[in-house]
């Protein structure tokens, strides 16, 4: 897991590796992310580190930052919004104006 890769690279108390851990488990629960070898995973292991290096010890703020501060929602399904539907009168409009304006392009090149 990404996390525990920079827990061997760098020194931290104790308190605060029980505090990261947390958040990191919580924090990809909250984004979605079941697969650890994610490379988002990476982005959001380093964010919490990052704001740990601050002083913060409260799981829930290490958890909660790294969204606010890089924009990093969960996963929303998304949704399609239908192309107005045109009446059957538009339909005839928008035709009519065409077959027209053809007219009109064409009258002007007959010889």
């Amino acid at each position: 897991m990404a996390i525990y890769r920079i827990f061997q690279q760098r020194a931290f108390e104790r308190e605060a590796v029980v505090c990261m851990a947390k958040a990191y488990e919580d924090a990809l629960v909250a984004l979605k992310l079941s697969d650890r070898e994610d490379p988002f995973t990476e982005i959001v292991a380093k964010k919490i580190v990052e704001i740990a290096g601050t002083g913060e010890r409260d799981p829930d703020r290490l958890r909660d930052e790294p969204r606010k501060q890089s924009a990093i929602k969960p996963l929303r399904p998304r949704i399609r919004v239908p192309a107005p539907v045109r009446t059957h009168r538009q339909n005839l409009n928008s035709i009519s104006r065409a077959v027209r304006a053809d007219r009109s392009w064409r009258s002007r090149f007959k010889h």
